[in-house]
């Protein structure tokens, strides 16, 4: 019995590894293209400095304050020079390469353009609010999919499953951002209710808050983050719940503990649940990654919250590579390990997984 939880654990161990280091060439892959498309691409930093000096000098009527200082809206040579080598663009582009990869993998991800500070340091304050959003946003979801699901089941058929199939329809179809903007309407001091936050993460005078004050007013201002993330995302771990219990109440091992006698409400929760759950927890890493990765940007961007995916936009719009390129990184990073974590996880959960067996 020792050797084989010894042996089993051996090619699990196994198994991870071959995982892990299959995350290099992948990191590599990602890094690659999108450093030379990138900088391949039209508009960089530079230009993005000249084009904002340039509007600088124009009124919001289109009309240049002063003709004679239109020459002081330019960089001039010597100017451009100095930014290409501050900003690195004097050496040749796959020596910049070579020096990007040698730096992240001592996960060094340099300083930002245009704001000066070291990206670590920004990253350390963006990453706990997208993680706190998503991950209470996720907890959510799962406490209405699932009831919702089961209710659903056992409903099947009736006004109940036809009238919340029709909600999450509506919600499946309407992405996430719309319920934030619907979200601020109705109750962020727009056309109806003042209840709750426009923008932040804390109020002005959360530093004198109590420790408890500043969690409930932490809570306070993701309401409606979280809500909109909810609505937009609840449809589908429901109909995967749905699915999973009816597909299991179907089966034969269930119309034969129905014959022994057994209560309808026994078999759902001891029997079809039990297994149902497998199927359900398959699709939690999708909707961890989906919300962390694609759907905070627009929350973020609607709510004021400066986490990673608001991050990345003004990496974006500002040309800000090393920004860029430390987020790209980092999304790509962390989506392959919690891949690989969730996979782990559900050979844990479910017996018909086997990890040990050498392919």
């Amino acid at each position: 019995m020792a050797s084989y939880l010894i042996q089993g654990a051996y090619f699990v161990c196994a198994y991870v590894a071959r995982r892990l280091l299959l995350i290099i060439p992948t990191l590599l892959g990602v890094i690659t293209i999108n450093f030379f498309i990138i900088n391949m691409a039209p508009g960089g930093p530079i230009d993005q400095i000249q084009a904002q000096m340039k509007a600088d000098c124009v009124t919001y009527t289109g009309i240049p304050i002063d003709p004679s200082q239109q020459m002081n809206c330019q960089l001039d040579d010597g100017t451009i020079n100095k930014l290409k080598k501050e900003f690195g663009f004097d050496q040749p582009l796959l020596t910049r390469y070579l020096k990007l990869l040698w730096n992240y993998a001592c996960f060094d991800f340099g300083v930002s353009f245009y704001k000066g500070k070291p990206v670590a340091d920004m990253i350390k304050g963006a990453l706990p609010v997208s993680l706190g959003l998503t991950l209470l946003s996720l907890l959510c979801i799962l406490l209405v999919a699932i009831p919702l699901g089961i209710f659903k089941a056992i409903q099947d058929g009736h006004a109940f499953d036809w009238i919340t199939t029709l909600i999450v329809g509506a919600s499946y179809a309407t992405p996430g951002f719309i319920f934030a903007v619907w979200l601020l309407i109705f109750f962020a001091g727009g056309s109806f209710w003042d209840w709750f936050p426009v923008r932040g993460m804390t109020s002005d005078m959360a530093d004198s808050f109590t420790w408890f004050q500043k969690i409930a007013d932490y809570l306070w201002h993701l309401v409606l983050p979280v809500l909109s993330i909810v609505l937009g995302h609840f449809a589908r771990p429901t109909l995967v719940t749905k699915s999973a219990l009816t597909d299991e109440m179907s089966k034969l091992y269930v119309i034969a503990v129905r014959a022994k006698g057994a209560s309808e409400s026994y078999i759902l929760m001891q029997h079809c649940l039990k297994n149902a759950l497998l199927v359900i927890c398959s699709t939690v890493p999708y909707i961890f990654l989906n919300i962390f990765f694609y759907t905070t940007l627009m929350i973020e961007f609607v709510f004021s919250l400066e986490g990673m995916g608001y991050l990345g936009y003004e990496a974006v719009t500002t040309r800000d590579y090393p920004v860029m390129f430390a987020t790209i990184y980092l999304f790509s990073l962390s989506s392959l390990t919690l891949l690989l974590l969730f996979d782990v996880l559900y050979a844990y959960l479910d017996p018909r997984v086997n990890l040990t067996e050498q392919r």
